[in-house]
Formats: C-alpha cells, structure tokens, sequence
C-alpha cells in the first residue's frame, strides 16, 4: 500500500514539475516568436502573424525609462493579452495623432504600471517606423463604468489595467495612465470610428468582445436600461 502512495506522489510530483517547466518555456518562445514577427513586419510595414495560426500580430513597440520594451499586439482579445499588451480596437494606432488606448494585464506585462510616475517618458514605434514620446501626465483608479479615457478627443497614450495590482483578474476598477505627446508631427488627424463593442465590453467588465457595431460620437450608448 505505502509503495502504491509512493509511486501516486512521485508521478503528480513529476507532472507538476513537468508542468512547471513548459510554462516558463512556453512564454519563453512565444516572446522569441513576436520579436520575429515584430522585425519582419518593420521590413514590410505590415502585419506579420507569429505562428501560422495565430489570430493577432505585433502593430508596436512601447518603450520604458529603464530600458524595457512590450511588444503590441492588435486587439484587445483574451488570446493577445496573453501574450502581451493589446491595441484597443478603434483608437488610435500608437505613434499617431489621436487617443492611442493599449490594454493589458495587471499581473504581468502591465504590473510594472504600478510602479509609474507623473513625468516618466514612454516612446512609441509604429511598424512603418513612426516613433512617438509621450510624457506621463496622470495616474488615476476608476471604475469599470468611467469610459471617460476612451474619448476620441484626446492625443496622447492611455495604458490602462485591472486595479488593484496583485489581486484576482476582472475586477470592477480600471488602473488608467495618461501620458500627452510630446512630439506633434505635421500629420493629419484621422478620425477613428470607437467600436460599439468596446465600449459595451468594458461596461461588463471586459476589455474586448466581438461584434460589429459602431458608435461614431465617442458617448457611451444607451443599453435600453434605466
């Protein structure tokens, strides 16, 4: 009986270990996959899929003060925030004129968030190499109905994650950083439409869902509910 128990603990204790070891490994290559994909799309200036089933791909670069830099990837989705920050479907692209909205996780890619202050600089690159610095201008925790950050009107970076840092995912307050351009090209403003879906997704608690409606003027629509 005892060397059945010993023979059950020592298989779990291999799994878990086994276990431990291929997630590490997997983050490992996933990141040497999207810094492939990050360098072939700067050649080409166009979307580049890490792997041949992916359903996401590097659109920037977000650069730190201390050297650190996080791969963009395109959409919000689950799947993209897995790997890295997402662009908010919408907003505008970093590096442009506009309110450029990326999103991320507050217990990995965008735990370092907790640590940023009023006039950190951030630089943004683009895949066709238009780079942009932005100075940071506020930090501030709101509500998962406050969709005040997302507004079309403003040009700049938003960051934006769960709150607090360290605690369960898909809580109701948002962890939101403001940072203004600091280098305004001669480019034109494009006019972004804001998906109906984000702002819905957002009012639920999520940071993406699929659809395809949009709402033009930057107000959160109406939901039928009084």
């Amino acid at each position: 009986m005892a060397r059945g128990l010993n023979g059950v603990f020592l298989l779990v204790g291999s799994v878990l270990l086994a276990w431990g070891a291929y997630i590490p490994a997997k983050a490992w290559l996933g990141q040497q996959l999207l810094e492939r994909a990050w360098r072939d799309g700067r050649v080409s200036g166009s979307l580049v899929r890490p792997w041949a089933w992916a359903d996401l791909a590097p659109v920037a670069r977000l650069s730190f003060e201390d050297g650190a830099a996080l791969i963009v990837l395109s959409g919000a989705t689950g799947q993209s925030l897995a790997w890295g920050p997402g662009h908010v479907d919408g907003t505008a692209w970093p590096g442009e004129p506009g309110n450029a909205v990326v999103a991320g996780h507050q217990d990995t890619h965008f735990a370092r968030l907790q640590a940023i202050e009023a006039g950190a600089m951030l630089e943004a690159e683009s895949l066709q190499g238009m780079r942009a610095r932005y100075r940071v201008r506020s930090t501030q925790v709101v509500m998962d109905s406050d969709l005040r950050w997302l507004a079309p009107d403003y040009d700049g970076l938003t960051l934006v994650t769960c709150f607090p840092f360290g605690g369960p995912p898909g809580g109701r307050a948002r962890f939101v950083v403001r940072a203004d351009r600091v280098d305004l090209p001669d480019l034109p403003r494009r006019s972004r439409r804001i998906p109906l879906r984000v702002w819905t997704a957002l009012n639920r608690g999520a940071l993406y869902a699929p659809g395809d409606s949009t709402y033009e003027d930057g107000h959160r629509p109406r939901t039928g509910r009084r």
